[in-house]
C-alpha cells in the first residue's frame, strides 16, 4: 500500500506499465471524523509589483493590473452560468460575454487531476482513478507548516528509519513529531 497524491499515479504507471493496481480512499480510523491532507497551490496577485519603466501613473497601473488579474483568476477558477461579466478597471463599465467554456474543467480534463470545486468533484466521483482523490478533497484539512520542505524531509526520514529497521513505528513517529515541533519554535 502507498499513501500519496494523485500525481504519483502516472509516475507509477510509467515506471511499470504492467503493474496491476488501483486507487482507494485514504483509510480512516473507526469512530473518528474522516479527513485527508491536501496538497495544493493557491492563486495570488502580487500587491506591490513594480510598474514598467516610463509608466506615468504607477498607482493607476497597480490598481488596473491587480483588478484585471483578479478578474482573470475569478474566471479561471469559478463556475460560470454561460455568461461572464467583465468590468473595465478605469471606467467601471461592465460587459457580458456568452461562453460555455469552463477553464477549470478543461484544465482538469487535460491534466487528469482531481477537482477541488464541488460541482466538478461530482463529475469525477465515478472515475476509478480520480474519484477517491476528488472525494478526499471534500474532507481535506490543512495544518500550518513552518517549513514544508523540511517537514517533507522529516516524514521521509521517518518512513526510511522504519523501513531500514532503525526504529519501530512508535519511535519513528515520536522522533518526527519532536523534529516538527522544533521547526515550529524557530
Amino acid at each position: 500500500m502507498m499513501i500519496n497524491y494523485s500525481w504519483h499515479y502516472d509516475t507509477i504507471k510509467r515506471k511499470n506499465s504492467k503493474l496491476n493496481f488501483g486507487v482507494a480512499p485514504l483509510p480512516q480510523s473507526v469512530g473518528t471524523q474522516p479527513y485527508n491532507f491536501p496538497a495544493y497551490w493557491g492563486f495570488v496577485v502580487a500587491k506591490n509589483k513594480t510598474a514598467p519603466a516610463g509608466t506615468k501613473d504607477t498607482a493607476l497601473y497597480e490598481r488596473v493590473r491587480s483588478f484585471e488579474a483578479w478578474q482573470f483568476l475569478k474566471y479561471a477558477a469559478f463556475p460560470n452560468s454561460g455568461t461572464i461579466t467583465l468590468q473595465n478597471a478605469l471606467s467601471g463599465n461592465t460587459k457580458n460575454f456568452q461562453t460555455n467554456f469552463d477553464p477549470a474543467a478543461a484544465y482538469l480534463t487535460k491534466t487528469r487531476r482531481p477537482a477541488a470545486r464541488r460541482d466538478l468533484v461530482e463529475k469525477e466521483r465515478n472515475d476509478p482513478v480520480l474519484g477517491p482523490f476528488a472525494d478526499g478533497n471534500l474532507l481535506a484539512r490543512n495544518w500550518r507548516q513552518a517549513d514544508p520542505e523540511s517537514i517533507e524531509k522529516i516524514l521521509g526520514d521517518m518512513i526510511t528509519s522504519v523501513n531500514l529497521g532503525r526504529a519501530d513505528i512508535s519511535q519513528a513517529l515520536a522522533t518526527a513529531e519532536s523534529r516538527i515541533q522544533q521547526l515550529g519554535k524557530r
